[in-house]
């Protein structure tokens, strides 16, 4: 993989930050899922690129061929971008507003590659006033309410019947808040 990370100092409190990682990790071209219960998954049609284990005969169990699928929760690709801004606005008092934005291309959840959560954007932002002792911010995390899933995973209720399920798990949605600390 590779990451690129750069920080800029525009003018004087003015601070821009960007990111980009690329990650390909795979399965070799040999791998064989040997997985409890991905034989039931096989026969139920939850999954694909089944074969009966080639380097045991009269092993009756399917195994599903992994090879060159992509790692579980791993993107391919991942950005983010920062903007700050620091001023003295009265006496001791400094204003300051963050902005910050995150991608991350789609991840598979599970090795068979046949699960997996869509990409996603986060905005998060924050405006504040400190001094020497005080620091008031008001904030927002997931600016626009994005409801892309954070991860998904699929598995057996019952290995006599095969059910196959999703269990999601969702993401936070738009918060709002304000912070204050005092340093004494």
């Amino acid at each position: 993989g590779t990451e690129l990370d750069f920080n800029w100092l525009i003018t004087d409190g003015l601070t821009v930050n960007a990111g980009y990682g690329f990650s390909d990790p795979k399965f070799d071209d040999d791998e064989l899922l040997l997985d409890f219960g991905t034989s039931a998954l096989c026969s139920s049609g939850a999954i694909n690129n089944c074969s009966l284990n080639p380097e045991t005969p009269g092993d009756t169990r399917e195994f599903a061929d992994i090879a060159g699928n992509q790692l579980r929760r791993t993107s391919r690709h991942t950005f983010n971008a920062g903007l700050g801004y620091t001023r003295t606005i009265a006496g001791a008092w400094e204003g300051y507003t963050r902005w910050d934005y995150r991608y991350q291309s789609k991840q598979y959840q599970e090795m068979h590659n046949d699960t997996w959560t869509p990409s996603m954007q986060i905005v998060d932002a924050r405006i504040g006033g400190r001094n020497d002792n005080l620091d008031i911010s008001l904030w927002v995390r997931n600016l626009t309410d994005e409801t892309t899933p954070l991860s998904a995973y699929g598995f057996i209720t019952d290995l006599n019947n095969s059910d196959y399920v999703t269990t999601v798990v969702n993401r936070e949605r738009r918060r709002f808040g304000v912070t204050m600390n005092y340093h004494f």
